[in-house]
């Protein structure tokens, strides 16, 4: 036997026509000799052409016994056969069914288990985005050239994220960008690895786009004054807080989200610090980037700032409610463009900038200042050390003398 189409009428559609259903028939074959006969319906002659040709070749491979377990899985997934049919075929090879929900519910309690609340978070988002692009490259037939195309696509802006909180979409995104994701592409896949679903992870042997290393850019004791005067000037931004968050910023290198969450309970004036830690409020929670409470040293200048600054409800910047992330950046942004500053300057350079000049402070000790802005890894801190190479650097009067 060979696959063939054949057309069934079955009742009529909701105008009153014939609605015709095109029944795909083929054949296995399997090892002991015995046959079954198979049929699948499709709803459309095109559906129906593509899963003959899979049907033939699957019948042709069963018959001369030389079905790879990829091709068992796939015919699975297709409705082509049962589970209990490719085990037949498999002998011990594995042929566990591919259930793209399965890998990805996996996937989850995994990334869960190692990672922090925030970067948990951050991941299923990412991981959501990549399911939708798997729907149409299924894990099994996915191949390197595949992947390269995953890359491509996020690189040029033909493959785009849209992100679920804003509703933006970005076209066109950095290297850096594509890393991750190609890491949580490779997590979801290596899930399917381990279920038994595919053999090997043919996202691991896809190298990532070199990440382009940029020198921290800090802002020069002159662009700091006229972005605090611009501040000053500007401090009807962010509901009136606009100074106050240009201030915190700028002399304790918080993170956005810091920013955004800290109340008045985590400002200790006593000792100088301001807590940094998970909390709960109104129900929406903050977990920090490491999962470890931490404390931020709080400068004479700032302490201050905050001791005659007015308390208006819990949060230190918004009153009775907290800023929204946009807020906070868009406010950062307007004064940096009236500062006169360069455009391509950001909040997170407040936070650079904080950390090159306590690196400069503290006479180049970068485990203080891992420390201080609360990196988990050196390796981020080194990239601010650039900063201490000056005219007393050793290596510039080096000779062989």
């Amino acid at each position: 036997m060979t696959a063939a189409i054949y057309k069934h009428k079955r009742g009529k559609d909701k105008n009153g026509m014939d609605k015709i259903l095109f029944q795909v028939r083929y054949q296995l074959y399997f090892p002991d000799g015995s046959t079954k006969d198979k049929y699948k319906y499709c709803g459309s002659q095109r559906d129906a052409n593509t899963l003959c040709r899979r049907a033939e070749f699957l019948e042709n491979s069963t018959r001369s016994h030389s079905a790879k377990p990829k091709e068992l899985i796939m015919a699975q997934h297709e409705g082509l056969m049962t589970e209990e049919e490719a085990l037949k075929f498999a002998g011990n090879d594995a042929v566990v069914a591919y259930d793209l929900k399965r890998v990805f519910e996996n996937y989850k309690t995994t990334n869960k288990v190692s990672n922090t609340a925030y970067g948990h978070t951050i991941n299923l988002r990412r991981a959501d985005f990549i399911l939708g692009w798997l729907e149409d490259y299924p894990i099994p037939t996915l191949t390197e050239n595949d992947v390269r195309v995953f890359i491509l696509g996020r690189l040029e802006g033909t493959l785009v994220h849209v992100n679920t909180k804003n509703g933006r979409a970005v076209e066109g995104v950095a290297p850096k960008t594509v890393r991750n994701d190609l890491e949580v592409l490779r997590a979801i896949i290596d899930e399917a690895v381990t279920l038994g679903m595919v053999a090997n992870n043919v996202a691991r042997k896809v190298d990532c786009p070199d990440k382009r290393k940029k020198l921290r850019r800090a802002l020069s004791k002159t662009e700091i004054t006229n972005f605090l005067d611009a501040a000053k000037a500007n401090a009807h931004l962010a509901h009136g807080y606009a100074y106050y968050l240009a201030m915190i910023a700028l002399y304790t290198g918080m993170r956005r989200a810091e920013l955004k969450w800290m109340t008045w309970d985590d400002v200790d004036l006593d000792e100088s610090v301001i807590k940094i830690e998970a909390k709960e409020i109104d129900g929406e929670e903050f977990t920090t980037k490491s999962g470890e409470a931490d404390v931020v040293v709080i400068p004479d200048r700032l302490r201050a700032l905050l001791k005659e600054m007015p308390r208006e409800g819990r949060f230190v910047l918004g009153g009775h409610r907290m800023l929204n992330l946009e807020n906070i950046t868009n406010s950062i942004s307007l004064i940096i463009k009236r500062a006169r500053l360069p455009p391509e300057l950001s909040l997170h350079n407040l936070r650079h900038t904080y950390g090159s000049w306590l690196l400069k402070k503290s006479g180049g000790d970068l485990k203080y200042v891992q420390g201080a802005l609360r990196h988990l890894d050196i390796n981020t801190t080194k990239q601010y050390a650039h900063v201490i190479i000056g005219e007393e650097d050793p290596a510039k009067g080096f000779d062989y003398d």
